[in-house]
């Protein structure tokens, strides 16, 4: 969005909350959202939208899309995702890293080593098809898959929603050791108060 249209809509929304209007529906929430427009969502909350009933879902499909600049807006504004989905989203990304991980088990028994990093796609892709090789060893996200022989034993990570290691909702680190009550616990934290379950 334009500057000036952005400033005329922003002016738009703080005269209609001065003027006692009702707040937007929150389809305009997701209509920006889908759009990636920072700046709707802004003059959204400007005008009185309602970011904690509507911010759940919003928050949600801002991380699914990277949309990161417009996911930290949302929780700096009170938005939180439901936990639920993200604990579903925590055990998918999981259970993926430990398919991979019992590929290089598979590859360690026939080979009597787990692979170097150099060799990591191709140990996997003689375990598994070539077609699954190049899945697995990507993650949710299209990113490479981390994978380390920390003394002798094989790590394997997925950095999450940002690339980067440590980060919190969609952005978390998931290992494939990550135990399942931790994932819940982490996945909790996303919503303490339930926000997102009423």
């Amino acid at each position: 969005m334009p500057l000036l249209q952005t400033l005329a809509v922003l002016a738009a929304a703080v005269a209609s909350v001065a003027a006692g209007a009702e707040p937007p529906s929150p389809s305009v929430l997701g209509a920006a959202v889908q759009r990636n427009d920072v700046e709707a969502v802004k003059a959204y909350v400007a005008a009185g939208g309602d970011v904690d009933a509507a911010g759940c879902r919003a928050l949600y499909q801002a991380y699914r899309r990277q949309q990161f600049e417009l996911a930290r807006y949302l929780e700096s504004q009170g938005a939180h995702v439901n936990p639920n989905l993200l604990q579903m989203h925590y055990l998918s990304v999981r259970q993926d890293l430990i398919t991979l991980r019992s590929a290089l088990e598979t590859h360690r028994l026939q080979t009597q080593r787990y692979p170097s990093a150099a060799e990591f796609k191709a140990a996997v892709a003689q375990v598994l098809s070539a077609d699954a090789a190049k899945d697995m060893t990507q993650d949710f996200w299209g990113r490479p898959v981390v994978y380390r022989l920390d003394a002798g034993v094989p790590t394997l990570i997925s950095l999450g929603a940002d690339g980067a290691p440590g980060g919190r909702l969609f952005g978390r680190d998931i290992a494939a050791d990550d135990t399942i009550e931790a994932l819940e616990a982490a996945a909790n934290e996303a919503d303490p108060a339930g926000r997102c379950n009423r």
